[in-house]
């Protein structure tokens, strides 16, 4: 007897499609014959409908991959997620997006099994701004009482690929589930049904005219329930994950492992077919030919993010798909891509309380556990499905110009009970196992924006791809001579379209009065530019009237720069104001110069409200400490102080006002103080050598001039006056405060001359023996290096002053030089630090400069990243003791190292973290404002402007252990308007810590990421007492740690390996490889 089963078929909306006046190809219920047949006639009935909406065909593999998302370093992201654009990004109206989405007016529930699931379903046409018609290639289908049974149930959600990938995925949708019924009739198992299915339906797809899947195919995730027995069968990148409760939380398990070239076993399979496995960017020659996906270590150090791994023939750059496994993809099918499906069974619990099928839309920003999240937020399961919906779809946005189909169906369990003694329980699968087997990475990195920037002031670094910065560089003028008179009106818009933008969320309301003083109006005709793609941006902008398009060129030429208005590229985004919101673009030229990236033209005729970064930073930072440390640096006889002793002079600098008129210092006089010009203008005068000879004016002063140096040095009469020609303050420094931080400064001078005249036993750079290189940066490289007959190791840091200058790093260099060798002699590193090698010595050469460390460094931890992709905890913990001695160690010398991230951090051949990069460093531990490191580790002090101190050090290491621990850092994002809005919104017990941490080491991260920097763990004065009594720590010898004598049995096997490896390379001498011909007394300070 032939049974019917009621299926509800959902697919895309398809433009211009004849099917029905909503567009569904398959609306309604339609009866499917249980004996296979159903399915290819529901198909075939609709291919004269489907003839007339075709997806339009692919102009090349870039355009739009034939076979999936396709990003590569040629690409860009959207410009206005990264402050050059609006904070929306969106270009559709709220209506273009409804009219995108297939939805049913409300949540259905069937009873199975003695429960009730509640489910739902969405599907969103995605957004391709050169083909704003193309169809959904999203499918997905719910069959209840399936077969018949009203204990049965079969979900499915499909993504197709390629020219026509919307007709290969309406074909397995309409298909699989009569196939499945029959075949489930007709197999041993459940297993054997799926899996015979899933191959019947792919060649019934081969077999029918009016598909061409040569070159397009589908993915499919299909969830089979029988009575509490489910099973999950997937070919692709789809998937499906259930949501458990566990111990008060709800948990997200897998049911699905991503079958794509990520995985070691999928990569090696299609390699045996014949297949190629390369990137875009590795086919288009940007990145080097590697398989460093996470499972193989080349000990290359490589992007991260981007285009990901995808199938290739050996005979030519086709097919190009993204995953292993797929229906259709006929010529993909030669090199290993296969329909068989990955199978799991299991039991439904009582603790599963949700389950989420959904195309990889979603998943390419969202992790599994964030699904969960937002889907528990929500009593109806439709209301959760709209809310994945819309978050994966903003996302989209946020990292691209596009997005992708998005579909999900959200299951809901309720009323489920444990099941009763000795209830017969199948086989179940290992959802841990599912875990581990490597689901494609959630995607962090926008298509062009691929490495992490390092920020430093003034000058670039680029271990990660430079970023110019002019963070805290000051203009000499006042703001007073900047303010623009404005109505009560105006400034009451300009207040309120600041207010909600982070950079000014901590601004004071006189900060805020000032910056609105000096906001200056800009009136702008139709047709004028306001930003050119590629240029350096100074100013922020608040739009007051007409209409503005932001418009962005994918490939701006070798320059960068966009200078004809015919290349300005595409319109991505519209501004208009109201009278109520005012748009704001520009927000990161406040913070550095960076180049824009997107091109603002006006509409209409228009204003503008302009503000430059020398006024907000002038507003913002605090420049007095650093002007006077500046100006003791030019003082003749002070040359001779190193950086912390100028700064330990700044703090006992007192204040005198002088008014106009009076003699600050009378000559002849005997005199023991130093002055320092803070406010105000003085006038120099010198008397005849004979009675009534008139006075000689000799010159004027005004602020931050110096005078009275030498009564520093010796006691001696004054050979001027001094006086006031306006109200004055003066800061002031006797010889006897002077003596009292210092000692004589006699005695100083003579040291440093004794140090220059006695460089016995320091090895000259020729002895040295040159081995494997452990890495490279923007200035030069790294290698381990030794003496002959000797044992000692080292490691030698090279930087040609060729690129120095280029990068603008001289000071920064220089300034990194001199904090090496106060650490060297700082009383408090008399013991030493297992985390801080000691500096040897430092050489500079005709071309280049070098730092001789004597540690055996093998790599950095983002290489150990790369071995590991996520490092154990116990190897976590032990890296982090080493750094937390280091930061002990430094911040006892009064030194701020803020340059904490995988990249900048070293591994020894003990497998200790040990700390080497120094430009980012500062002496003074308190009372610093300049932004600079890696931008996902600057804490939210730095973000905001404010002064900070040692407790941003702590937070940077509460990032690095996260990201070790998990792979990527707790505020990483690809806008870096995304990132640093998201660490200054953070608030303690905010972090969402990985189900996979142990608690104590996420109370650890939680309390080192507490957004109030006197409430941050290791901020106050005991605090690294607390750190190393913290529970995380229990048991671990801090002790064997500080002498070098415990260790990570794995990371020392590693490390000495590595180590081994180096010492069997050998290298020459990187000098005279790149010429210099300019001064070369800028380095005598190296």
């Amino acid at each position: 007897m032939s049974h019917t089963t009621q299926i509800r078929h959902y697919s895309r909306r398809v433009q211009q499609s004849t099917a029905s006046p909503a567009g569904h190809l398959n609306p309604g219920r339609i009866p499917i014959d249980t004996e296979g047949q159903g399915g290819p006639e529901a198909c075939s009935s609709n291919e004269e409908d489907r003839s007339g909406f075709r997806a339009a065909s692919v102009a090349s593999r870039r355009a739009a991959c034939a076979m999936g998302c396709a990003r590569s370093k040629k690409q860009v992201d959207d410009p206005l997620a990264n402050g050059d654009g609006s904070g929306s990004g969106q270009p559709l109206t709220t209506r273009e997006i409804e009219e995108r989405v297939d939805a049913p007016p409300q949540s259905e529930t069937v009873q199975i099994a003695g429960c009730s699931l509640r489910y739902a379903y969405v599907s969103q046409r995605g957004f391709y701004p050169d083909d704003r018609e193309k169809a959904n290639q999203d499918a997905y289908g719910v069959a209840t009482h399936y077969g018949g049974d009203a204990n049965k149930a079969l979900f499915t959600v499909y993504d197709g690929h390629g020219k026509e990938g919307d007709l290969c995925a309406a074909f397995c949708k309409d298909t699989l589930p009569g196939v499945l019924s029959q075949e489930l009739r007709e197999s041993r198992t459940v297993e054997d049904g799926l899996k015979r299915a899933f191959n019947r339906t792919n060649d019934q797809l081969h077999r029918n005219r009016n598909v061409d899947d040569a070159l397009s195919g589908t993915t499919a995730v299909a969830l089979y329930l029988e009575g509490r027995d489910m099973w999950v069968a997937n070919v692709g990148d789809s998937r499906a994950i259930v949501v458990q409760e566990h111990e008060g939380n709800l948990v997200a398990r897998p049911l699905s492992s991503d079958q794509t070239p990520y995985r070691k076993d999928e990569r090696e399979r299609v390699k045996a077919a014949g297949a190629r496995v390369m990137s875009m960017d590795q086919i288009e020659g940007l990145e080097p030919i590697h398989e460093n996906w996470g499972d193989v270590d080349l000990g290359v150090e490589l992007d991260e993010g981007g285009d990901p791994p995808r199938i290739w023939s050996p005979f030519g750059e086709y097919p190009g798909t993204a995953f292993t496994r797929s229906m259709g993809d006929v010529i993909a099918e030669e090199l290993g891509v296969t329909a068989d499906p990955e199978i799991i069974r299991r039991r439904i619990h009582p603790d599963d309380k949700f389950l989420v099928i959904a195309s990889d839309g979603v998943f390419e920003f969202l992790t599994n556990q964030s699904v969960a999240d937002m889907v528990s937020m929500y009593p109806d399961p439709l209301d959760a499905c709209k809310k994945v919906v819309q978050e994966s779809y903003d996302l989209w946005l946020q990292y691209e110009v596009r997005t992708d189909d998005i579909t999900i169906i959200c299951v809901y369990i309720e009323g489920m009970e444990a099941e009763k003694t000795g209830s017969p329980k199948a086989k179940e699968a290992d959802l841990d196992n599912i875990a581990l087997q490597g689901l494609r990475p959630v995607r962090k990195e926008t298509s062009w924006h691929r490495k992490r920037q390092l920020i430093m002031s003034n000058e670039p670094v680029g271990w990660r791809k430079p970023l110019r910065l002019e963070g805290t560089k000051e203009e000499s003028y006042t703001l007073e001579d900047h303010v623009v008179p404005k109505s009560a009106e105006e400034r009451a818009c300009i207040l309120q379209a600041i207010k909600t933008n982070f950079l000014f969320e901590h601004t004071t309301d006189e900060q805020n009065k000032v910056l609105v003083d000096a906001m200056r109006k800009r009136k702008v005709k139709a047709g004028e530019w306001v930003i050119r793609q590629g240029d350096k941006g100074d100013c922020f902008f608040i739009i007051d009237k007409g209409t503005f398009e932001v418009r962005v060129n994918p490939y701006p030429g070798t320059t960068g720069v966009i200078t004809d208005e015919k290349d300005a590229g595409q319109t991505v985004h519209v501004y208009e104001p109201t009278d109520t919101s005012k748009p704001c673009f520009g927000h990161l030229a406040l913070m550095y110069s960076k180049p824009r990236s997107a091109s603002v033209f006006a509409k209409t005729n228009g204003s503008l409200w302009e503000l430059d970064r020398p006024v907000f930073q002038h507003v913002l930072l605090k420049k007095s400490r650093r002007d006077v440390a500046h100006t003791l640096r030019q003082v003749g006889v002070l040359q001779t102080l190193t950086l912390l002793q100028v700064h330990q002079l700044c703090d006992v600098l007192s204040e005198v006002v002088y008014e106009a008129g009076q003699t600050i210092i009378t000559q002849g006089e005997v005199g023991d103080t130093f002055f320092i010009l803070k406010e105000g203008r003085a006038l120099v005068t010198q008397n005849g050598g004979k009675p009534g000879r008139e006075e000689k004016r000799l010159r004027h002063m005004e602020e931050y001039s110096f005078f009275g140096e030498r009564a520093l040095l010796t006691r001696e009469p004054r050979s001027a006056n001094v006086i006031a020609e306006t109200k004055v303050r003066c800061l002031v420094l006797s010889q006897q405060a002077f003596e009292k931080q210092l000692g004589p400064l006699s005695a100083l001078i003579d040291k440093e001359r004794i140090k220059r005249e006695d460089r016995g036993g320091v090895p000259m750079l020729q002895d040295l023996q040159l081995l494997g290189e452990i890495a490279k940066d923007d200035l030069g490289q790294i290698n381990a290096c030794r003496l002959p007959q000797r044992s000692t190791p080292f490691t030698l840091r090279t930087m040609w002053k060729s690129d120095v200058v280029v990068e603008q790093q001289r000071t920064l260099v220089l300034k990194s030089s001199e904090m090496l060798k106060h650490i060297a002699e700082a009383p408090t590193m008399r013991l030493g630090c297992v985390a801080v090698p000691p500096l040897v010595s430092t050489y500079n050469m005709e071309a280049s400069l070098h730092v001789l460390h004597q540690v055996s460094a093998v790599c950095t931890l983002s290489s150990l990243m790369e071995m590991k992709t996520v490092v154990p905890q116990d190897m976590v913990r032990h890296l982090t003791a080493c750094l937390v001695l280091g930061l002990e160690a430094l911040h006892s010398c009064d030194v701020l190292y803020r340059a904490l991230s995988p990249e900048l951090v070293f591994l020894d051949s003990r497998g200790y973290a040990v700390l080497m990069e120094y430009r980012m460093s500062r002496l003074g531990t308190t009372n610093a404002f300049t932004i600079c490191g890696t931008p996902e580790y600057l804490a939210p002090e730095q973000v905001r402007h404010q002064e900070h101190s040692k407790a941003v050090d702590f937070w940077g290491l509460g990032v690095l252990i996260y990201e070790l621990s998990y792979g990527t850092s707790p505020f990483q994002a690809d806008s870096e308007m995304t990132i640093y809005n998201k660490i200054s919104s953070h608030r303690a017990g905010m972090l969402e810590i990985p189900t996979s941490f142990a608690p104590a080491m996420g109370d650890f991260i939680d309390r080192l990421l507490h957004h109030d920097p006197q409430e941050r763990l290791g901020s106050k004065a005991d605090d690294i007492t607390a750190i190393k009594t913290h529970q995380w720590f229990a048991g671990f010898d801090w002790g064997g740690v500080q002498a070098g004598e415990y260790y990570n049995q794995e990371l020392q096997q590693l490390a000495h390996a590595k180590a081994q490896k180096l010492a069997g390379q050998e290298g020459e001498l990187p000098d005279g490889g790149k010429g210099y011909s300019d001064d070369q007394s800028i380095w005598q300070r190296f």
